[in-house]
């Protein structure tokens, strides 16, 4: 594993995956513009065309709205690597499993930019909304193994779950899925709560689409 985090740190530093310049900002609006053509991708299944317009995005923005949707959408394509069927290949379970670039997405890339966009997330927890962190743990609890120890740690998750119950959430929806980081158990029973959970993140988004599958919550 040590020498994933060191190949993933030297494809970072030597290739410059993801860049910005602090000053290039996007207008709100036209930011959400753009997330809504990349969920549009995603909802699509078209993966490649995402991780590009993630890039250009994050590139010229460096929001950290930006940066919660392209990191879960790099653990997404993570955790489901050996399911995902590209249009462009035929290959068999096993052929994906031992694949590590696809159709242009390397897995390799994939944890690098998904450990790059943590460190932001982590480095400005205190400027973001609780949801974003809330999601961040949630990943990390799920998969840690698709995150550098040295960036974020299990220790380091339970100490910022520690600190995210502390702190205000704001509605239910970010309630009901801080209260499944203590107990995987824990299901929507009433309307309230699944509508809750289906208006917590953006229409079509991936976050979305999963948070809503994970709570049965398409009513």
């Amino acid at each position: 594993m040590k020498q994933e985090i060191n190949g993933r740190e030297s494809v970072l530093q030597d290739a410059g995956v993801l860049h910005y310049t602090p000053e290039d900002t996007e207008g709100s609006e036209m930011l959400h513009q753009k997330l809504a053509k990349i969920f549009e991708a995603e909802e699509r299944n078209d993966w490649y065309e995402a991780l590009l317009l993630y890039k250009q995005l994050y590139n010229s923005s460096h929001s950290h709205e930006v940066a919660i949707h392209f990191a879960f959408y790099c653990w997404y394509m993570l955790w489901q690597w050996d399911e995902i069927i590209f249009p462009c290949e035929i290959l068999s379970f096993q052929e994906r499993i031992a694949s590590d670039t696809r159709c242009g997405i390397s897995r390799l890339e994939l944890m690098t930019i998904l450990d790059q966009l943590t460190k932001q997330l982590l480095k400005d927890a205190d400027e973001i909304p609780v949801i974003f962190l809330i999601v961040l743990v949630h990943m990390q609890r799920i998969y840690p193994y698709f995150f550098c120890n040295e960036t974020f740690s299990d220790e380091q998750s339970e100490q910022l779950l520690k600190e995210l119950e502390e702190r205000p959430k704001g509605n239910l929806g970010a309630e009901i899925l801080l209260a499944y980081q203590r107990n995987s158990e824990y299901r929507c029973t009433l309307f309230e709560e699944k509508s809750a959970i289906q208006k917590l993140f953006p229409q079509n988004s991936l976050m979305e689409q999963y948070f809503c599958w994970l709570f049965d919550c398409h009513i």
